[in-house]
């Protein structure tokens, strides 16, 4: 006989998705951190945590070219640390960002779990939120992806973490 079908749009990438909560848009000073094992460094942007939609929020990702960076953006300007070493694929590191709005400074920092045979990344850097920032409104806090703000059939995160993420805090 006739089975019925239905459209099941189907997204690649996995995520932890945290709904928003009134808490996340009124944070003044927070820190994020994990262990990180990058399985893909240095070809495309990969986000680690997030609370980012439509180009406003913070991210804690990996850069196009391996760094470790956070970015804060709020009313089209945005803020961003660096980190002076690019991270190894297939190499443990802990990674942490911290945001201060109350100093207007956010810092990050990596330290490798093994510092041997020329392997050390580790590092940090600090720099100035230079405006107010304002947290978005409705924005998931997710782990190994961004929202894209996008409707469903579209998918709803974008630059997946390609790795491990282990005992985030």
């Amino acid at each position: 006989g006739e089975v019925a079908l239905a459209f099941q749009p189907i997204h690649p990438g996995s995520c932890v998705r945290i709904e928003d909560r009134a808490a996340f848009s009124q944070l003044q000073d927070f820190a994020f951190g994990c262990w990180l094992y990058p399985t893909l460094v240095g070809e495309t942007a990969q986000t680690i945590a997030s609370r980012w939609v439509g180009g406003e929020g913070w991210k804690l990702e990996l850069d196009a070219e391996g760094f470790l960076q956070c970015v804060v953006a709020s009313s089209g300007r945005s803020f961003s640390a660096r980190a002076d070493k690019p991270v190894l694929a297939r190499e443990w590191v802990f990674v942490t960002a911290s945001v201060s709005l109350s100093t207007g400074r956010i810092a990050l920092h990596q330290s490798s779990l093994v510092r041997s045979g020329g392997r050390d990344r580790s590092g940090g850097a600090e720099a100035e939120i230079g405006a107010a920032i304002a947290w978005p409104e409705e924005a998931p806090l997710l782990l190994a992806a961004e929202a894209t703000g996008a409707p469903l059939p579209a998918s709803p995160t974008t630059r997946h973490f390609n790795g491990k993420i282990d005992r985030p805090r």
